[in-house]
């Protein structure tokens, strides 16, 4: 049994769940972005403002439009 399996058979068990089922797939790729912060500023952009926008953009929200200063 791996551990995702083992871990979602004793949550299953747990009085007072209700339900349980896994929200990631193995075939999925994971990406690191590296933000130059610096660079973000000249624009007026936080570390939090681009990953807002990009989760945004990754669950099809809309986003913000942005113009160079």
């Amino acid at each position: 049994m791996k551990a995702g399996e083992i871990l979602e058979d004793a949550l299953s068990k747990t009085r007072g769940i209700v339900s349980v089922s896994k929200t990631w797939d193995m075939d999925k790729y994971v990406y690191e972005l590296v933000v130059n912060e610096a660079e973000a500023l000249k624009y007026g952009l936080t570390r939090e403002d681009i990953k807002k926008q990009i989760q945004m953009a990754l669950t099809r929200s809309s986003s913000g439009n942005f113009s160079k200063k």
